[in-house]
């Protein structure tokens, strides 16, 4: 599918207007139509050459190549979508796929270079594993019940790893479990509730996640609570770690109402808007490695790409 460049410029006036806090929203044009399918749940590869996103079940990955706006299908297998990530170099994608046998769910781990489509295969048919994390340059980890598995991208090895170079988060059992120099820590830092949505920040010293029914929280990695940021869904840090990017959802109960993107410094001061308009519900927004761009996906199923300019 050929992608005409500026396809759609979402509200024009946004090209002319700037918030407060040196923060200004160039342009946000639309990259994707449907006309091959739906999209969502964007990425950028992290040389920021691409933009991948799935479909709304996770079924599949598609990349769209920014300079030849070329879209391209990766993978059509069930869970791709959810949570992969890339070699350092944007050479390779890293995904979990999934499959039921009866009532049991089995995930493989698929390493694929995305210029050649080559496929190694790094982890088959194993129940209770979390989707991978890029933790150095040639390594990756996923997350069971017995600790890490680390898999190294260069001999495609495999070993238990007792500490890695960087903090590992995931969800388990509605809590957050932080890994950290070999140490598993469980964190509960409201109390006994469902937490979703953590990520480390990128300078590996903070922890944003949501609270469902409270709000998104900063803390240390302790679970020390630094910002209160309020309802703020789907936080991403930005490269820096100084700011979090987030939609403000609405919903009747039934389907999204409206939604819009927004930035916050992480202590929950300076928040400003991107996107302000009433016929476009925009979610799921993420940065680009280098902190000028944002992907985001529509709630029906088109991937939007903003300019930002940040002091």
């Amino acid at each position: 599918m050929r992608i005409i460049k500026n396809y759609f410029v979402l509200f024009l006036t946004f090209s002319s207007l700037i918030f407060s806090q040196g923060i200004k929203v160039n342009q946000i044009t639309q990259i994707t139509d449907t006309s091959k399918g739906e999209f969502y749940y964007p990425q950028f590869s992290p040389d920021g050459s691409k933009v991948f996103f799935t479909s709304d079940s996770y079924k599949g990955l598609w990349y769209l190549d920014l300079t030849s706006n070329q879209v391209t299908n990766v993978t059509t297998q069930e869970g791709a979508g959810y949570a992969f990530t890339f070699s350092a170099d944007s050479k390779n994608v890293i995904y979990r796929t999934q499959k039921y046998e009866g009532m049991k769910k089995y995930y493989s781990v698929f390493e694929q270079n995305i210029a050649t489509k080559e496929i190694k295969t790094l982890e088959t048919d194993k129940g209770g594993i979390y989707p991978p994390q890029l933790t150095t340059a040639n390594q990756i980890v996923c997350a069971d019940e017995k600790g890490l598995n680390g898999y190294n991208l260069e001999s495609g090895k495999s070993e238990l790893q007792k500490s890695v170079s960087k903090p590992i988060v995931i969800i388990d059992n509605q809590k957050i479990v932080l890994f950290v120099n070999g140490e598993k820590k469980i964190l509960a830092p409201l109390g006994e509730g469902n937490y979703i949505w953590p990520s480390v920040s990128p300078d590996n010293q903070k922890l944003v996640f949501t609270f469902a029914g409270h709000g998104t929280y900063v803390s240390d990695l302790d679970g020390n609570i630094i910002s209160n940021l309020g309802k703020a869904n789907a936080p991403q840090w930005s490269p820096d770690s100084k700011r979090i990017m987030y939609m403000a959802d609405i919903d009747d109960g039934h389907k999204v109402i409206n939604s819009e993107i927004y930035i916050i410094d992480a202590d929950g001061t300076n928040k400003v808007q991107v996107t302000n308009t009433v016929n476009v519900h925009e979610m799921y927004p993420v940065w680009s490695p280098d902190g000028k761009k944002a992907a985001f996906n529509s709630y029906d199923g088109k991937i939007y790409l903003a300019e930002l300019n940040i002091d």
